[in-house]
């Protein structure tokens, strides 16, 4: 079996957590953004209606089709979703685009939180990407000091 050093550990597990703190970097900004897109969204009353479960294919998983009845001036609307995600047959309000007439099931505020979340867990991976980084140097350089102390003990 092939050895693997020490060198290539440390820049395995850093260069993965070094990753995934971008990926949560790239998370935020896309969070920060689609809440910048929803300033302009209003608050209108809801309900899902017509919930249809059903297989998405040979390869994918299942699929519901629903359709989410709102009320905008007065006027009602209706708006047919089809997601692998399952409705909330809860809903009781959306968030519309007065002048595209488009949608969202969730609020500026639940994107607001999601940057601070996305963003927090972009610096704990990231520390702990350092934190690793420097442990297994640590734990490399102690082990070579181990090897020279046991090879002046043989000679």
């Amino acid at each position: 079996m092939k050895k693997v050093g020490y060198k290539k550990v440390r820049l395995i597990i850093s260069g993965f957590l070094l990753f995934q703190a971008l990926i949560m970097c790239v998370l935020s900004a896309c969070s920060n953004w689609y809440s910048k897109v929803l300033v302009s969204y209003v608050e209108v009353p809801a309900y899902v209606t017509d919930v249809w479960e059903y297989n998405g294919g040979r390869y994918s998983s299942t699929r519901y089709k629903y359709t989410i009845v709102y009320t905008y001036e007065g006027q009602e609307y209706k708006r047919r979703i089809d997601c692998s995600s399952s409705p909330d047959e809860d809903l009781t309000r959306v968030w519309i685009n007065p002048v595209t007439m488009n949608i969202s099931e969730d609020s500026r505020e639940s994107y607001e939180q999601a940057v601070w979340v996305f963003g927090a867990l972009a610096i704990v991976v990231f520390l702990a990407a350092i934190i690793s980084f420097i442990a297994i140097t640590v734990s490399e350089k102690r082990k070579l000091e181990i090897e020279d102390s046991m090879r002046s003990y043989v000679i």
